[in-house]
């Protein structure tokens, strides 16, 4: 009987050591804290906050909605001495259907948003929340607009918060996956060879591949979530990177007669 009982126990500290975080803890010295050092480093500077362009699938995975996109974005005037930090910046967004122009422009700013849809002739304002969001777009992001924006941009060390790994497990393709804690759970980051992050995995949450450009800037991010209504998929595409300044000023002019409807 009392082998039997020591069984038992046995087993549950098993359970339980198998949903604690896997791998080998992370030592101040070593390739694994060398490769995650790097990747810090690949944050420094202000980030190449281009105008960008390309396209944008998601939705339930058997029945998305593609639509074409350009991002732009600024800090505000009385703070340009800030370009190489995370300060907010103003983010302008044009949404396009691929054919007969634009469908909807957005413009983030002071933790607000504004939506205007010209052929509906209607205007959604609320906070840039992610709940506001996800009723706009019927799902979670995987970053913020603002972040993500960021991560774009190749600020990508703070973009995901400046994490702090705990433990790491290496691949046999080169690649090593870092485990750290979120205000959510647990995330799992995996740098390739590089230094870069080629998927992030959050507890109960996006699962991400992401693939870069020779510069070391993001080109594709692919992902799912699992939800109550079942998967959801994500696909960004960067297509085109052109310099900063060359589309017009942050602002968004507000046709008149149009209905306003509020998101908060």
């Amino acid at each position: 009987m009392k082998n039997f009982l020591l069984s038992i126990l046995c087993l549950a500290l098993l359970a339980l050591a198998g949903c604690a975080q896997k791998g080998q803890p992370l030592i101040p010295e070593g390739s694994a804290s060398e490769r995650w050092q790097a990747f810090a480093a690949l944050n420094s500077g202000a980030g190449s906050y281009d105008v960008l362009s390309g396209s944008l699938r998601f939705g339930p995975s058997e029945a998305t909605k593609r639509v074409t996109y350009t991002l732009w974005s600024e800090l505000p005037e009385e703070t340009p001495e800030k370009a190489d930090t995370l300060a907010e910046r103003t983010i302008r967004l044009e949404i396009g259907a691929g054919i007969g122009g634009s469908v909807g422009k957005m413009r983030f700013a002071d933790g607000r948003m504004t939506l205007i849809l010209p052929k509906e002739g209607r205007i959604y304002v609320g906070s840039s929340s992610d709940w506001n969001l996800q009723k706009l777009l019927g799902l979670s992001l995987p970053l913020g607009v603002q972040k993500l924006n960021d991560f774009l941009a190749g600020r990508l060390f703070s973009a995901l918060d400046a994490p702090r790994p705990e433990r790491y497990e290496t691949q046999e393709g080169g690649g090593i996956v870092y485990r750290y804690k979120t205000k959510n759970g647990h995330a799992e980051l995996t740098l390739d060879e590089n230094a870069l992050p080629v998927r992030w995995k959050e507890q109960n949450g996006w699962d991400m591949e992401i693939r870069f450009d020779d510069r070391g800037l993001p080109v594709r991010l692919s992902g799912h979530i699992e939800g109550e209504a079942g998967e959801h998929r994500l696909v960004l595409l960067v297509k085109e990177r052109r310099p900063a300044g060359s589309m017009q000023a942050t602002g968004l002019h507000i046709p008149a007669g149009f209905t306003v409807y509020s998101l908060d």
